[in-house]
């Protein structure tokens, strides 16, 4: 099944968003996966505040993303640098968001970047975002993020860093891991 607008709008009570995932996630030797999913991600919970297309982005991001993620990390344990991006808060951070600060030439390219990726997004809003990130993290990310780049390492080369982006530790939740 193929997530579209129209059907995501349909996504609007508990009862969709258990069939959703039902059809997302198919069969019953899956049923427990499902489960946990549910368990994770409270959509009625302070954080989704009953906005069941925002959970659901979440946990299809999850599925999408943070799986595979630690696939690689299972992988790689040893050279595994881990990073969360929830700039400017959690459930504004969507996937992808965190490439803006990283490839960001200043505010009116990140306004751009912003405005074209979403044509609703109010203006206003575009140029405090784009002032914030330009002015908080885009230089330090673009440092870690170029060293990483070039050698696989984001704590190799010059400038001086402002910490040691340490290797992820294993576990249920992994450790280690950089909060931007």
């Amino acid at each position: 099944m193929r997530l579209l607008p129209q059907e995501s709008a349909l996504c609007n009570t508990e009862r969709a968003s258990v069939s959703f995932l039902a059809e997302f996630i198919p069969g019953t030797a899956l049923s427990a996966v499902r489960s946990q999913i549910r368990s994770r991600h409270h959509c009625l919970a302070a954080l989704y505040h009953g906005d069941f297309k925002l959970c659901l982005a979440a946990v299809i991001g999850d599925i999408s993303f943070f799986c595979n993620t630690r696939d690689l990390y299972g992988a790689f344990p040893s050279v595994s640098y881990m990073m969360q991006f929830a700039f400017p808060s959690q459930v504004d951070a969507v996937h992808a968001s965190d490439l803006l600060p990283a490839f960001m030439n200043g505010i009116q390219d990140a306004v751009d970047v912003i405005l074209n990726a979403d044509p609703d997004f109010d203006e206003a809003n575009a140029y405090t975002l784009a002032t914030d990130l330009d002015e908080s993290i885009k230089d330090v990310y673009q440092v870690y993020f170029g060293a990483f780049a070039a050698s696989g390492n984001p704590n190799s080369g010059p400038p001086m860093r402002l910490f040691n982006w340490p290797v992820a530790s294993p576990g249920e939740s992994l450790s280690n891991v950089l909060r931007v």
